[in-house]
């Protein structure tokens, strides 16, 4: 938990240093990366996503966006096809 709040600070530091930026929330799934373990976090940030209510995703490492190379190009075109 201690990464986790590390990861957290940092980010919330970044997104703070960007005077035009507001953090409006932040989506965290606290679990493993089996293939069977669901994200409902993850997804309810890509559903935002596409309805238009964010325009940057800010993660601490692309990996954080899938489990595997498909998975991660799958969520970056998403959030190219939404405009993020």
């Amino acid at each position: 938990m201690d990464s986790l709040k590390a990861q957290i600070s940092g980010l919330t530091k970044f997104v703070s240093g960007h005077n035009n930026w507001k953090l409006v929330d932040t989506h965290i799934d606290i679990a493993s990366a089996k293939k069977d373990s669901s994200h409902p976090a993850f997804y309810q940030m890509i559903e935002a996503c596409k309805a238009g209510l964010t325009d940057i995703v800010v993660v601490k490492s692309i990996s954080r966006l899938g489990r595997d190379t498909v998975e991660v190009l799958d969520a970056i075109n998403t959030l190219r096809e939404s405009k993020v």
